[in-house]
């Protein structure tokens, strides 16, 4: 069903917060709309809301934070809802995606890095980022996946050695048991990434395009991915220097579009 391809692929790379956080890579002050704008709904597909399109709603709390997200897919009954919550430094420490009881957690070193991503399904998935010296980009993730049939039984790692560039990853390279496996490169665009931390919402699919564990760490938008046997590229639409509009080849259906609405101060 379309819903469940797209959920995730058109959540939050671009969900703006009113209140701007120091852990950012992107530099609050540098970016004005971060502090004027939210986004409050996402519309994905062909028709304007229906058929067989999905519609996202975002709600923020007193201070600006993005505290849930409700999607709607023509066609398919009910309402699904999404609850984010923080800590008390204002860091994302979990998400809740509908059918979970307990959702993904977010761990953090001592200086505020992400650390580990754990991610509950029939067992558990573990995302564990490692850092070089004094970089605030990792040089590396370590993930494994565990099994909950009976008791947790580990099924499986693999390890991403990351290439970075001007704050972005630039390469990502797979290896399993110490053999490099596959190769990707990413492109850029001039757009920031507004608020990064709010993407990791997308990690179990694509994120506006792309499934990456690192589009976190990035200063900017990616628009475009070579692997071994694929290449996708994203198309941004601007107006008043907000995205209003994305279109993603390939993507599902043919001809999709992401249309961005922005509640602006």
């Amino acid at each position: 069903m379309q819903k469940n391809i797209l959920y995730g692929f058109v959540l939050l790379l671009f969900t703006v917060s009113c209140q701007p956080k120091k852990e950012s890579p992107i530099d609050p002050k540098k970016n004005e709309l971060a502090t004027t704008c939210r986004l409050v709904k996402l519309i994905q597909g062909t028709h304007n809301g229906a058929v067989n399109d999905t519609t996202f709603n975002f709600y923020y709390d007193a201070t600006g934070k993005l505290n849930m997200v409700t999607d709607y897919y023509a066609g398919y009954p009910g309402i699904d809802t999404l609850l984010i919550t923080y800590n008390d430094s204002g860091k994302l420490i979990k998400i809740i995606p509908p059918g979970f009881l307990n959702g993904t957690t977010f761990t953090y070193t001592s200086n505020g890095l992400l650390s580990e991503i754990y991610h509950p399904r029939t067992g558990y998935e573990k995302w564990r980022f490692i850092y070089n010296g004094s970089s605030t980009l990792p040089e590396k993730c370590i993930k494994t996946d565990y099994t909950a049939v009976g008791s947790f039984t580990f099924l499986d790692s693999v390890e991403y050695r990351y290439t970075a560039q001007n704050g972005n990853i630039v390469s990502k390279e797979t290896f399993k048991n110490g053999v490099s496996q596959a190769i990707s490169t990413f492109e850029y665009d001039t757009i920031p990434n507004l608020n990064a931390d709010l993407s990791l919402i997308s990690l179990r699919r694509e994120p506006i395009g792309f499934y990456e564990e690192f589009c976190f760490f990035n200063k900017n938008l990616i628009k475009r991915k070579v692997a071994q046997n694929d290449t996708y590229n994203v198309n941004y639409t601007l107006d008043s220097g907000k995205v209003v509009k994305s279109l993603t080849y390939p993507t599902t259906p043919p001809g999709a579009t992401r249309n961005y609405f922005w509640e602006c101060q």
